[in-house]
């Protein structure tokens, strides 16, 4: 009864889609599909096992509508077979690019079956990553890198010489209450809160981070050059005079240049090597598939032939309110 049914629906379907040929009107119970057949569309035959690889397919991608049945799944099958008849007799998989798609398609999936039936690749030894650690040690260097604080005094640029040297007469005041008061941070930081100009330090109690040598960052080259040249933490340099201002620097902490620690990069060395190892397989089989065949390339031609620019990258508009 239910093969009879799934029949009536199939051909129900096929009466619809079909614009130029009439589907044939016998009963389902003279023309038999076939124990394992579903449907029928113009001789391409659905069979159970189609049917259950495609239920599969929709569990495992979780496409599964909770109330769909089991005529609906069938359904959209004959429809996307009687689909398909439709555009090959239009000749549209004949189009260069459906032809392309399909090319491409095939050439992957084979390219993915052959990786899988290759070994895996093979693991990446201790060895390999420490030969790979000091063969490319500059890749790991780490730079020299001081912490400091200061204490901004500003000065225009056009100031006259007496407000120049009153802001300095200022500024030599304050670091001479430091070196008096001298007792670690806290005397440098209480100072920078009541007397620093430069407001994204002067609440950290002047702190102005951690800086890498040769990095440069918001502060003026004669700012950083002071830092760098102190050696001991707490150590104060001398006013410094800059464009924006006059500045008090004092050493917080200094690391020395050097390498990250092997332990520390070894499973991203691990990795990168993992993926070359798996390109050259890739490579490898590449060689193989042109392997045998003649390949003739016109160099001549192909280099009358033009790139075309890449399309601009454009951001889309804000949404409103953003």
């Amino acid at each position: 009864m239910k093969t009879k049914f799934l029949y009536f629906a199939m051909a129900s379907c096929c009466l619809v889609t079909a614009c130029n040929r009439s589907p044939s009107t016998q009963p389902a119970q003279d023309s038999p599909l076939g124990p394992d057949v579903l449907a029928r569309v113009e001789g391409h035959a659905i069979r159970v096992a189609d049917f259950e690889a495609e239920l599969a397919r929709r569990a495992r991608a979780s496409e599964m509508a909770r109330a769909e049945t089991r005529e609906a799944v069938l359904r959209q099958m004959v429809n996307l077979e009687a689909t398909y008849l439709r555009a090959k007799e239009a000749g549209f998989d004949q189009r260069p690019e459906i032809v392309r798609q399909i090319k491409n398609f095939i050439a992957d999936r084979f390219l993915e079956q052959q990786l899988k039936a290759e070994p895996e690749s093979p693991a990446v030894t201790d060895a390999e990553v420490e030969a790979h650690y000091r063969l490319h040690a500059d890749r790991f260097a780490v730079p020299e890198r001081a912490r400091f604080a200061v204490i901004q005094f500003s000065v225009s640029p056009k100031a006259t010489p007496e407000k120049r040297a009153e802001a300095l007469q200022r500024a030599e005041a304050v670091l001479a209450e430091v070196r008096v008061l001298y007792n670690s941070e806290r005397t440098f930081g209480a100072l920078a809160q009541r007397y620093s100009e430069d407001q994204a330090t002067r609440y950290l109690g002047g702190d102005a981070g951690w800086l890498s040598r040769g990095e440069q960052g918001r502060w003026d080259k004669a700012v950083t050059e002071a830092a760098f040249a102190l050696t001991k933490p707490g150590e104060l340099g001398p006013v410094i005079q800059t464009a924006n201002g006059l500045w008090l620097v004092k050493l917080i902490e200094k690391q020395g240049a050097g390498r990250r620690p092997l332990e520390e990069v070894a499973e991203g060395i691990r990795y990168q090597l993992s993926l070359a190892k798996r390109h050259r397989q890739q490579d490898e089989l590449h060689e193989a598939m042109t392997a045998g065949l003649k390949i003739e390339i016109n160099r001549a031609l192909l280099e009358t032939i033009s790139i075309p620019a890449s399309r601009p990258h454009t951001t889309p508009p804000p949404l409103p309110g953003s």
